[in-house]
């Protein structure tokens, strides 16, 4: 009889070798196998020898209240950049390092199995361009390439809400996976989470992640996010998974970006961060910490063939089409579309539901408070809020119900959730929420971007310009969805901006001096994140803190050694973009 897990000894009994037995037993495998193996063992049938066996097993079962970083399979790996990732803004600052120098070796952690954010896994595969970025001659030349492949200068789902509406596996699978394949230097950690960070003085030395592999025959996007989220940062191997826990190390002088969508490396090193909406005013250093954006489950709709999801009732509402057509609704944020009418539902359709009346869940703030936060450092598991998570989740399936009750009786018979192959998910929800806001960094010296230096009461056609400015903005307007139970400072309900520029300032942080951050993450205000969120402004400001990361490890560089030669950084980009809303970029 052999012990059934992992680790084994073999024991000398008199003249014969036994095999015997220390096991590293999950909490599961302790109560369904171990426990009653033991009692087998101590049974008045059992030989001597047995009851040997079922002392060594008790030193077996004692092995299960050890640390899980001793019982869970370790590597440790190094490094001279770590993206801490999961956004959009990570995938664009682990291709800027890794393309910058090919002697560096860049790690990219990504939560899911889809690199993207936003565009992919978040469930937004419709790109938020301003009136200004339309223009190719104000796209980084990576950003513009991304886009021809979706389609040329057309758009795959004659969308309204945007240029460019496509279904996120084209992109996940054609431009990313190429591009990701052609860069041997760089090494990305699918299914990873950052769980802690090795910080020593003003310098991360560390970075370590839990990564998952699901276990045999178990589909992880079987699950809803909010069934399977925690257990993504337990050290412990589950049910669902086998973990391994990564320690990123810098090989020589490392330097970490955080392009989180929680900002793990920021609370996880005890670096200064803001959460919520500053008040009374947008200078403040106070912030209503469990007051911010509201967070979105989008999903997706096919006209064809029923396939056949079983979709949760969800939450009862109230929803509203606004002041919008049921067509008007689907064809929003369309992502693929054959023939047929603008705003009718055609044969062929895939709508992703992404509506502010509709899977907007505005119950309360998808972030614990900042003291539940700090109190979570010890194990980290992503400082959420797991109750608004489960009733988005709720509010995403009760607005498909109710959008699809009120469709024409023509198509409504055509009309059903879409499956895996277009969500990546048998929930048919996107992979992970879509994520407005996040912790946000407070820059060199105190540092904060304004949306005062960009709103239409600004001097000049565009934004104030900084010495320091590494990235564009440009959006319509700082988007804001408010939570229904917050009272927001009169200030929030000025939503008037104009195209902006972004300083390297906001790309760091005052106490660390190898840690950047880019999109949500960012050293801003709750307003200009609004405006900076995007997904052009994300993958600008991932392209500068990559390309400024590879500077500052080749050269053994501070952020404020990167701020004192900003120009540096500066020539860089431009090779790859224009940092001047007066200078499109010539093709």
């Amino acid at each position: 009889m052999l012990c059934p897990h992992k680790i084994r000894l073999a024991v000398v009994l008199s003249s014969r070798k036994v095999q015997v037995i220390i096991c590293s037993f999950t909490k599961k495998a302790t109560r369904q196998i171990a426990l009653p193996y033991l009692a087998f063992l101590l049974s008045s049938e059992s030989t001597a020898t047995m009851k040997l066996y079922a002392l060594f097993l008790v030193v077996c079962l004692s092995m299960t209240s050890l640390p899980p970083s001793l019982s869970t399979e370790q590597r440790t790996l190094s490094c001279d950049v770590i993206v801490a990732g999961g956004s959009t803004a990570a995938l664009a600052a682990a291709i800027a390092a890794a393309r910058d120098n090919s002697q560096m070796h860049v790690c990219l952690t990504e939560p899911t199995d889809w690199l993207g954010g936003q565009m992919t896994s978040g469930g937004v595969p419709a790109i938020d361009f301003g009136p200004a970025n339309k223009n190719r001659g104000f796209q980084p030349a990576d950003f513009a390439d991304m886009m021809d492949s979706l389609g040329g200068t057309g758009n795959p789902g004659d969308c309204w809400v945007s240029t460019k509406c496509y279904l996120p596996r084209h992109l996940v699978e054609g431009w990313i996976a190429r591009t990701v394949r052609g860069l041997n230097n760089l090494q990305v950690f699918y299914n990873s989470v950052i769980k802690r960070v090795q910080r020593q003085g003003r310098v991360i030395s560390a970075v370590e992640a839990v990564q998952r592999v699901p276990s045999s025959g178990f589909d992880q996007w079987g699950q809803r996010f909010s069934e399977a989220y925690l257990d993504w940062y337990s050290e412990s191997d589950s049910q669902w998974f086998t973990k391994t826990l990564l320690r990123l190390e810098g090989r020589y002088d490392v330097v970490v970006i955080d392009a989180t969508e929680t900002g793990d490396v920021l609370v996880l090193s005890e670096a200064s961060f803001h959460q919520g909406v500053e008040t009374p005013d947008e200078t403040s250093t106070l912030t209503l910490d469990t007051c911010g954006q509201a967070i979105t489950f989008p999903f997706y709709m096919q006209n064809g063939p029923d396939s056949h999801v079983n979709v949760s009732r969800g939450s009862p509402g109230p929803f509203t089409l606004k002041s919008e057509t049921w067509g008007h609704v689907w064809s929003y944020r369309r992502v693929q579309h054959v023939s047929g009418p603008m705003d009718e539902s055609s044969p062929g359709d895939v709508s992703s539901q992404n509506w502010g009346g509709g899977n907007d869940y505005l119950g309360r703030y998808f972030l614990l408070p900042l003291h539940d936060t700090l109190q979570q450092r010890s194990d980290w598991q992503g400082g959420v809020n797991m109750t608004a998570i489960r009733q988005a989740e709720d509010r995403a399936y009760g607005w498909f119900h109710y959008y699809l009750t009120i469709a024409p009786p023509d198509v409504r018979g055509n009309l059903s959730m879409a499956g895996s192959d277009v969500s990546g998910t048998g929930t048919t929800l996107s992979k992970i929420p879509y994520l407005r806001d996040s912790r946000r960094s407070v820059g060199l010296q105190g540092y904060q971007l304004q949306k005062a230096d960009f709103d239409k009461n600004s001097p000049g056609k565009y934004g104030v310009r900084y010495p320091d400015t590494v990235a564009l903005g440009d959006f319509f307007m700082a988007d804001v969805h408010r939570l229904d139970n917050c009272a927001y400072p009169g200030y929030v309900h000025d939503i008037t901006i104009k195209p902006f520029y972004i300083p390297f300032r906001s790309l760091t942080n005052q106490d660390v001096d190898n840690l950047l951050v880019a999109g949500k993450t960012m050293a801003v205000s709750f307003m200009a994140n609004a405006a900076a969120r995007m997904h052009t402004g994300e993958w600008n400001t991932g392209l500068a803190a990559g390309l400024a990361a590879s500077i500052m490890a080749t050269e053994n560089m501070t952020s404020q050694d990167m701020h004192n030669n900003v120009d540096t950084l500066q020539s860089k980009l431009s090779a790859f973009t224009t940092l001047d809303w007066n200078q499109p970029r010539e093709y």
